[in-house]
């Protein structure tokens, strides 16, 4: 009975030994699964930020050639009120020279 009772414990043990191994070969394999996991998540993601990163870009350039065009219409704006005010008074200016003469050219005719 001592060497029946040998035999399966042996047996038990080699069993045990086996389930062990298994386990060991499973666990491995799942940390390698979730690690390649793991790394293919981490290339879409930047993958990802590449792609938000160049959309920021185009959206960013696209802002400053609207801005640039914007500033460019205001300057042509103030540029087009300046000259109307400065050609305005200079006008007018000419406009009461011209008056001024015609006054006097009217005064010296009353005066003869």
């Amino acid at each position: 009975m001592k060497k029946q009772s040998q035999v399966v414990l042996l047996e038990y043990e080699s069993k045990l030994k086996s389930i062990k191994e298994e386990c060991d070969s499973v666990l491995s394999k799942s940390k390698d699964d979730a690690l390649a996991i793991k790394n293919a998540m981490i290339e879409e993601a930047k993958k990802e930020v590449c792609s938000i990163k160049e959309s920021m870009k185009l959206e960013i350039k696209a802002a400053q050639e609207e801005c640039a065009e914007n500033i460019k219409k205001s300057i042509v704006d103030v540029s087009i009120q300046i000259g109307q005010k400065f050609l305005g008074e200079e006008i007018k200016k000419e406009q009461k020279k011209f008056f001024d003469s015609e006054l006097e050219s009217l005064r010296l005719i009353d005066l003869k």
